[in-house]
Formats: C-alpha cells, sequence, structure tokens
C-alpha cells in the first residue's frame, strides 16, 4: 500500500569553521563585554500611564506589583497601591514593564513586551528638525523589519515608545519605504526634538545596543576576563542570516551546517531564535573563541596542550568527536589540532586535571557551555529517537496490514468458493449436501469480515501514525532550518 509519509535525514553534522580573514578596522568593544552591563533598546507599545511611585515598597507588596505587571492587564496595575518601578536588570524584552521617562522622572508607563530590540537596528542617525534639536532615526535590519511585521495588531494599534537602558526616552512612529525598509523615528515627549549632546549619547548606546545579544551570550558562557578580550579583540558579531552567509561560507556539503566562523581576525556567529535551540549560540560563540585562544599560546605550550587532548581521545575512544573530526578533515584540513581543542573544551564534561587548568583560563563554570550543548543536541537526539520509534512502528503495522490483507483475501476466497459450490449442489437437487456446507461458507465468511474489520482498524492506526511521522519530519525541518544559515530541505532517508 502507499502512504503519504515523510522521512528525514540522520542528524547533520553541525561546525563551527575558520575561514580566511578579511581586512578589519580596531573598534572599542562595547560596554558590558569587558565588565558592567551591556546597554538595551526597546521599542514597546504604551498600554496605560501609571502614577508616580510612592515611597518603598515592601516584598509582599512588590510581589503582588509584580504578577500584576507581568498580566499586562492595566486594570491589574491599577488597582495596586503601590506599583514598584522596574529594575533595569528585569527590563526583558519578551515581559510587560513599568518605566520612567528620561525627561520626567515622576511620568511612568505600562510598556508591553518589546517589538524590537538592540540587534534588529542597523543604523542609526540623527535629523535637524530645528536649530539645534534632533530627532532620531533607527533603521532596522531585514530580521528586525520582519519582527515589527509579525506585531499583533492589537499591540501595533498603541502609542509606541523607545525604551534605552531601562527608561522611555521617546515617543516612535514607524515608517516603511516603498521598498519595505522600516525607519522608527523617535522624538522626545515635548516634541521640541533632542539636543546635540542628548541625541549623540542615545546613538552610542542604541548602536552598543546592537551587541546586547553577543554580551548576554558571553555572560552566559561563563567565559572569564582573559577569554572575554579575546571576544573583543575579534571583535565578535552575532549575525542574522543574510550577513552570516556573506561573512561566514558554508562548506559545499549537504550533510553539514556552519553555526560559527573564526577568520583569525574576526569572530561570528549565526542568531538562533529558536528557544529551545539558542543554546548553540553560546557552543558556538565558546569554540570559536578557544580556536582565538590555541592561535595565541606559545608554541611549546601548545603542542603540550594537544599532547593531552590526544592522549585522551586514546583513552576516550570518543566516537562522535572523532566523526566530528573526520568531517572537519574533509572541509578543513590539517585543523585537527584546533579543532580537538575546541571541541573537547565545549563538548565533554569531565576532563583530567590538567586538561581543566587549560580550560580554566576560558571559563569560569566550562560546565555552562557543556550543558548548553548537551541541550541543544538533546533536542536535535530526541527528534530523531521518536522518529524513529514511529517509523519501527508503522513498518510494522504495514507489514501486519499485508498479512492481514492475505489472509482476509484467502478467507474471502475460501467463503466464496464454499458458495458457489452449496449452489452448485442446490441446482443439481442435492439440497443436503449444499446444507450441509452452509456451517463451514457460514464461518469463512465471518472470518473474512473480522479479518476485514481488523485490516481497516491496521489501516486507521497506520495513517495516525504517518501523521504522526509527517508532522514530526517537518519539526526537525524546522528545527534544522532554525540553525541553518540557509534554507533546507533534509532527504529521505
Amino acid at each position: 500500500m502507499t502512504s503519504g509519509r515523510t522521512l528525514t535525514a540522520a542528524a547533520l553534522v553541525l561546525l563551527a569553521a575558520i575561514v580566511a580573514p578579511p581586512a578589519v578596522l580596531a573598534a572599542e568593544p562595547p560596554d558590558g563585554l569587558l565588565d558592567g552591563a551591556a546597554h538595551v533598546v526597546r521599542l514597546r507599545p504604551q498600554i496605560a500611564e501609571v502614577p508616580a511611585a510612592r515611597g518603598r515598597v515592601n516584598r509582599r507588596a512588590a510581589a503582588n506589583a509584580a504578577a500584576a505587571v507581568a498580566s499586562c492587564d492595566p486594570g491589574e496595575v491599577d488597582a495596586l497601591a503601590q506599583v514598584p518601578t522596574t529594575e533595569r536588570a528585569d527590563d526583558a524584552a519578551g515581559v510587560c514593564v513599568v518605566l520612567g521617562r528620561a525627561d520626567r522622572a515622576r511620568d511612568r508607563a505600562l510598556l508591553g513586551a518589546s517589538r524590537l530590540s538592540g540587534d534588529g537596528i542597523r543604523v542609526v542617525q540623527r535629523h535637524r528638525v530645528g536649530g539645534d534639536r534632533y530627532e532620531l532615526a533607527l533603521r532596522t535590519t531585514p530580521r528586525g523589519a520582519a519582527l515589527l511585521a509579525a506585531t499583533p495588531p492589537d499591540a501595533a494599534a498603541l502609542p509606541q515608545t523607545l525604551d534605552v537602558d531601562g527608561r522611555i526616552v521617546g515617543d516612535a512612529t514607524l515608517e516603511t519605504s516603498p521598498s519595505g525598509a522600516t525607519t522608527v523615528v523617535v522624538t522626545p515627549p515635548n516634541a521640541n526634538g533632542f539636543s546635540g549632546p542628548q541625541a549623540e549619547s542615545l546613538i552610542e548606546r542604541i548602536q552598543q545596543a546592537r551587541d546586547e545579544q553577543l554580551v548576554e551570550l558571553v555572560d552566559g558562557s561563563e567565559l572569564t576576563r582573559h577569554a572575554r578580550e579575546l571576544v573583543a579583540d575579534n571583535q565578535t558579531r552575532v549575525d542574522d542570516k543574510d550577513d552570516f552567509n556573506r561573512d561566514c561560507p558554508n562548506p559545499e556539503s549537504a550533510a553539514t551546517l556552519t553555526l560559527a566562523c573564526y577568520t583569525g581576525s574576526r569572530i561570528y556567529v549565526l542568531r538562533v531564535d529558536q528557544p529551545n535551540l539558542a543554546g548553540v549560540m553560546n557552543v558556538s560563540l565558546a569554540h570559536e573563541t578557544l580556536h582565538a585562544a590555541f592561535d595565541e599560546l606559545p608554541r611549546s605550550e601548545r603542542r603540550e596542550v594537544v599532547d593531552l587532548l590526544e592522549a585522551f581521545m586514546a583513552e576516550t575512544g570518543d566516537d562522535r568527536i572523532e566523526a566530528l573530526l573526520l568531517e572537519y578533515k574533509r572541509t578543513e584540513p590539517g585543523r585537527r589540532a584546533t579543532e580537538l581543542h575546541s571541541l573537547i573544551g565545549t563538548q565533554v564534561a569531565d576532563l583530567p586535571r590538567a586538561l581543566e587548568r587549560h580550560y580554566a583560563r576560558y571559563f569560569e563554570d566550562r560546565s555552562t557551555v557543556v550543558d548548553a550543548f548537551v541541550g541543544y543536541q538533546s533536542v536535535f537526539d530526541d527528534l530523531q529517537v521518536r522518529y524513529d520509534e514511529l517509523s519501527l512502528q508503522a513498518a510494522s503495522i504495514e507489514t501486519q496490514i499485508t498479512d492481514t490483507d492475505a489472509a482476509y483475501q484467502a478467507a474471502g476466497a475460501e467463503a466464496d468458493r464454499f458458495f458457489e459450490e452449496i449452489q452448485s449442489l442446490r441446482n443439481q437437487g442435492r439440497v443436503d449436501e449444499s446444507n450441509a456446507l452452509v456451517g463451514a461458507q457460514n464461518a469463512a465468511a465471518d472470518r473474512a469480515n473480522g479479518l476485514g474489520d481488523q485490516y481497516n482498524a491496521l489501516v486507521a492506526q497506520y495513517n495516525g501514525l504517518v501523521d504522526e511521522i509527517n508532522a514530526l519530519a517537518v519539526l526537525i525541518n524546522e528545527s534544522y532550518n532554525a540553525i541553518s544559515p540557509v534554507p533546507i530541505e533534509l532527504p529521505a532517508g
């Protein structure tokens, strides 16, 4: 029998690459990369005005207020006796917040989830509106424009504000060009425009906020100060897919995906938006940073580290890493030592003491990155295991269907033979002999009908499995595409 079952390939090999270095200009690291907090930018809808804060808020009242603000319901917030302003550390993009205005400290507002953050902004400019007064124009990346276009209509219809570092700095309006590019125009609430120094300060902070996600990755990867300096020295950037394809050419192989690359002077990491796979960015950043770390080692120390790594591999016989190294050998010949250094450092939990001492230069807690690797890898492993289980079940039921159909056909043929023989005997007037066969004919017919019911039940079960397999195959393809810099369609397998 035929079916619409769609099969998937075995897991693709996920690689971080080393590519030839382009010419680069030195740049100051963004605030927060080496120490301190990253600048953040949020374009948020304003849901309602909130009264000025009154005094200190006790712990219980703060918890009640946090729940009310998180509900995004202005009625719940309005019913509170006290509403604390959201702390900067809690100014997350995906939640509602209460923030004050930079120019009028007592004026506050309940704001919805962010429609756009710093990583969706490509260019920030100031435009003179009269005298020494300016408005800001924030041109979005293609991804940023897509996020704005996907905003629910109820949020898009509300007044918009721009929040920089936890304070509302101005009102925002969106302008879309005929080409589809989106510009966010920001003016202060007083409508007089920003002064020159105000505009320059905001431009600097907004430009640095484009690296907010990079700073989060560095923090989340538990990198040491020295590793952070390597990230800064290599002017590391988190790229959207279009930029990443330009900066990090993919190997010509249907079996590999490049997730990051190191040029010798730059590091690029592919941006991944799917939450359950976002850990791949931490691992990719750490992997490339370890390439830079390997390059700076003195030759004698590098030999010592390589000897330790090879001894560890010889002792453990890690087939998965050896398979990755074979793929690297095909795509990047002669790079075994540096790839071994990055793979073991980011993917292996338990290492000999000497290797742990070496990696302690770069990680405050290396297990964080290893856990991130296990986390995103398990997403694909679990999907593949479930797919294989369902495929085996479907194959088993398909066999049962074939066998049941054969038994059904045989029982039906037997019933038909009895029926024809009964009719023949009756035509000859041999009624008693024909009646003697009626029981056998009925039994064969009953057996055929029972097998028919069984066949239909198996077909229904099979079709249900096929639907589940097809849905799972779509999910697997979507998951791979979430981390793929180019669209892919996994072949049957």
